[in-house]
C-alpha cells in the first residue's frame, strides 16, 4: 500500500494554492529584516564615528593646537596646549568663563565673535585676540569656531594656535625712524593721486622713469 497522500486540487488541476500569511509571524519577519538593516547601518556609522574619534584624538595631541569646547561662553573642555596657554588645568577651574581671561579692550569683540545671530546659517568664524594667563602674561591666540553639540547641549568647537603679538603703530614708527623710501634706489615705488598724477616716487622709480620717458 502506498502511504503517500496527495491533496487533490480544489479548483482545477495544476492551480497554485495561496495561504493566508500569519500576521504575527509576518511582523517578526519584517522586524528581523529591519534589525538587520539597522545593524548594517550602525556598523557603518560606528566605523565613521570611530574614524572621527581618531581624528579628534589626533588633533588633541597636536603640540601647537589649542582645542576647547564652549557652552554659553564657558569652557567645558580644554586640551593640554590650552591649559598651558592659560596656565592652569580645567580641573582647577572647571567651566571657567573665557571672557575672564581675555585682555582688557577685547572682551566685546570676543563676545560678538562667540555669539552668532539666531537666524544665521551654519557658520565658521575667526578672530585673533590676546588672553591673559594666570601669571599675568599676555598671549595672542588666532582662533576659529564652529557649531557642535556637547553632552546634548548646543556648543562651539574652538581651535586655534598662539601667534606673535601684532606690532603697534608706535613700534612700527620707531622701527622706521631714519628710514625713508624716497632715498631707496633699489625700490620702484610711485604714489599717484585719484587723477593719476604722480605725487611721490623713490629714486629708483625716478631713474627708471627718466630712462623710459626721457
Amino acid at each position: 500500500m502506498n502511504d503517500e497522500y496527495v491533496i487533490p486540487p480544489m479548483d482545477g488541476e495544476g492551480q497554485d494554492v495561496e495561504f493566508a500569511a500569519d500576521p504575527e509571524k509576518e511582523a517578526l519577519i519584517q522586524q528581523t529584516i529591519r534589525l538587520e538593516k539597522d545593524a548594517a547601518r550602525w556598523k557603518r556609522e560606528k566605523t565613521a564615528l570611530r574614524d572621527m574619534e581618531r581624528r579628534y584624538l589626533a588633533l588633541v595631541d597636536v603640540p601647537f593646537l589649542v582645542l576647547m569646547i564652549l557652552c554659553d561662553g564657558r569652557v567645558k573642555y580644554l586640551n593640554r596646549k590650552g591649559e598651558e596657554l592659560f596656565g592652569f588645568s580645567l580641573r582647577e577651574k572647571p567651566k571657567f568663563d573665557l571672557l575672564d581671561y581675555v585682555a582688557p579692550g577685547y572682551c566685546d569683540s570676543v563676545e560678538r565673535f562667540l555669539a552668532p545671530e539666531e537666524d544665521a546659517p551654519m557658520w565658521n568664524n575667526r578672530l585673533s585676540f590676546p588672553v591673559v594667563s594666570v601669571d599675568g602674561l599676555q598671549k595672542w591666540l588666532d582662533f576659529a569656531v564652529t557649531p557642535t553639540e556637547y553632552q546634548g547641549e548646543p556648543a562651539l568647537l574652538g581651535v586655534g594656535y598662539e601667534i606673535t603679538a601684532p606690532c603697534s603703530t608706535a613700534v612700527v614708527k620707531q622701527a622706521c625712524d631714519g628710514f625713508t623710501l624716497e632715498d631707496q634706489r633699489d625700490v620702484l615705488l610711485c604714489v599717484l593721486d585719484d587723477k593719476g598724477t604722480p605725487m611721490e616716487m623713490t629714486d629708483g622709480f625716478r631713474s627708471l622713469a627718466a630712462d623710459i620717458w626721457g
